[in-house]
């Protein structure tokens, strides 16, 4: 994986880059480190879904961000 990536999709598998200075830095806080990996995820699930509009891209990943963490 590229050093610079974040993040990537290939199909149905997401792939996180540990090396990343962005994940070692976050991943030395049990909250932090949830919510990088929860917003990673939610980035690849929404672009996943071959979303040509932006807005709806980050629409749809507020949304699962949401249900993620509601304490309903």
């Amino acid at each position: 994986m590229d050093f610079g990536t974040k993040s990537s999709s290939a199909g149905n598998v997401v792939y996180i880059n540990r090396d990343h200075p962005l994940f070692q830095r976050e991943s030395q806080k049990a909250a932090t480190y949830i919510m990088y990996i929860a917003r990673l995820l939610t980035q690849e699930i929404s672009l996943m879904k071959e979303t040509r509009s932006p807005r709806l891209a980050f629409t749809r990943q507020s949304k699962l961000l949401k249900d993620a963490f509601s304490e309903d």
